[in-house]
C-alpha cells in the first residue's frame, strides 16, 4: 500500500463511517488528533509493505472546524522514526524520533513526494515539537496560524512510551467498592490520586516488561501506611488501555484495576 492508497482509504472511512462521525462529535472538535480511520491513537499495520500508518488531523488556524491532514508512516526498517507526509502538498515534510521524542522539520526546498529521494543529510538536527501552524501551509487571508504544539504520534510496541504516562483508572477495593484514581508513572516511580479527594498513594519499584502478547507494568503501591503489589497488562494492539489487579501480598489478588491512557 503506497501513500496515495493509504490516503484514499482513510478519506473513504472517515467520510462514510457513522462510527467515526460519532467519534468526532465525542472528541468535541479538538485542535488535533490521530486516527487510523477506525479509532483514535491507533496504527494500521501493513505486513506486505512492512510499515504501519496513521493519520494526524489538525486545525490551522485554531477555532475553525476544518481539518488539514498528514499521514504518519513508521517503516519496519526504521522503527524509531515516524515520517510525516502532507496530504495537500503531496510531500514528506519531516520526521519524529520515537526514542528522543524530538522532531526534525525539513526545509521546504528539501521536501519530496518519495522518501527515497530525500537525503539523510537534509534532515536538520531534531528539536522540540513544532507548532501546528509550522506543519501546514497557512490558511491565508490574514488568519493567524495555530500556535499550539503538535502532539506526539501514538506509541508503538517498540516505543510504548509508558515511563512517563498518565492514566484515568478504576480499581476495586477489598470490599468490592469501585474507586476512580488518576495514575502517573515517572520512570520507576509513580503516584495515584483518588478522584474527588486529597488521598494520594505512591507507586514504587515500577518495572516495564515487553512480552509477546502484551506489555506488563508491575510494582508496589502504598497508601496510608498499607501497601502491596500491582500488575497491569497492556495489549500491543492498543497501547491506551490496561487491565490488571492488585493485592496485599504477591500471589494474592485482592482487587482488579483497569484504565485508559490520558491524552499526551
Amino acid at each position: 500500500m503506497d501513500v496515495k492508497t493509504i490516503i484514499a482509504a482513510c478519506v473513504y472511512v472517515l467520510t462514510c463511517s457513522p462510527e467515526i462521525a460519532n467519534g468526532q462529535v465525542q472528541l468535541r472538535h479538538p485542535d488535533q488528533f490521530y486516527t487510523n480511520g477506525e479509532k483514535t491513537d491507533a496504527w494500521t499495520r501493513d505486513h506486505e509493505k512492512r510499515l504501519r500508518s496513521t493519520f494526524w488531523f489538525a486545525k490551522n488556524a485554531a477555532n475553525i472546524l476544518a481539518y488539514q491532514q498528514q499521514i504518519v508512516i513508521v517503516y519496519d526498517s526504521a522503527p524509531n522514526k515516524a515520517y510525516y507526509f502532507d496530504s495537500m502538498t503531496k510531500e514528506f515534510i519531516g520526521r519524529f524520533d520515537m526514542q528522543s521524542e524530538t522532531y526534525s522539520l525539513l526545509p521546504k526546498e528539501s521536501r519530496r513526494e518519495r522518501i527515497e529521494e530525500i537525503e539523510e543529510s537534509w534532515f536538520p538536527p531534531p528539536g522540540e515539537m513544532p507548532t501546528i501552524g509550522a506543519m501546514f501551509e497557512g490558511p491565508g487571508g490574514g488568519v493567524p496560524l495555530n500556535q499550539k504544539k503538535m502532539m506526539m504520534p501514538p506509541p508503538t510496541k517498540e516505543f510504548p512510551r509508558l515511563h512517563a504516562s498518565s492514566w484515568d483508572t478504576n480499581y476495586t477495593t477489598a470490599n468490592r467498592s469501585r474507586i476512580r484514581a488518576k495514575v502517573n508513572f515517572n520512570g520507576n516511580r509513580g503516584t495515584y490520586l483518588v478522584v474527588g479527594t486529597n488521598t494520594a498513594g505512591e507507586l514504587s519499584h515500577v518495572q516495564y516488561e515487553v512480552q509477546e502478547g502484551a506489555i506488563f507494568i508491575t510494582g508496589r503501591w502504598s497508601l496510608r501506611g498499607g501497601g502491596g503489589y500491582f500488575s497491569f497488562s497492556i495489549p500491543h494492539d492498543n497501547m491506551d488501555v490496561f487491565w490488571g489487579d492488585w493485592g496485599f501480598a504477591p500471589g494474592r489478588i485482592d482487587g482488579t484495576w483497569d484504565g485508559v491512557r490520558r491524552p499526551r
